[in-house]
């Protein structure tokens, strides 16, 4: 911040305007990276401790044409009923709705529950 004297000898408080907004640039930038890197780095599975035992996840990517059906489907054993575990993964990625998009992260039970 700079002081300038204005008209009638008064004190004008000016903001150094361009040198500001390159640093919050550049600390918008820095952070975008920084969010970047933690995603790119997640592992493909890990431990989360609830109540005493370790719960396994897997880190599932959306692709085109699958929905929270058919990717419960594909972890659970043959003819068991996906609707428990389509919830468990609804409740642990916080999901509003039961649309995925392609790209999407899904975390979801290893052990398929």
């Amino acid at each position: 911040m700079l002081y300038v004297t204005g008209p009638k000898g008064r004190q004008i408080l000016q903001k150094k305007k361009a040198k500001d907004k390159g640093f919050r640039g550049v600390l918008v930038l820095m952070a975008l990276l920084l969010f970047a890197a933690g995603w790119w780095f997640v592992p493909k599975v890990y431990s989360l401790a609830v109540a005493g035992h370790q719960i396994q996840y897997k880190v599932v990517v959306v692709k085109e044409g699958d929905t929270l059906w058919s990717i419960a489907q594909s972890q659970l054993e043959e003819g068991r009923d996906p609707r428990k575990l389509i919830y468990e993964i609804r409740s642990v990625n916080r999901l509003q709705s039961p649309i995925v998009r392609p790209g999407d992260f899904l975390r979801v039970p290893a052990a398929g529950m």
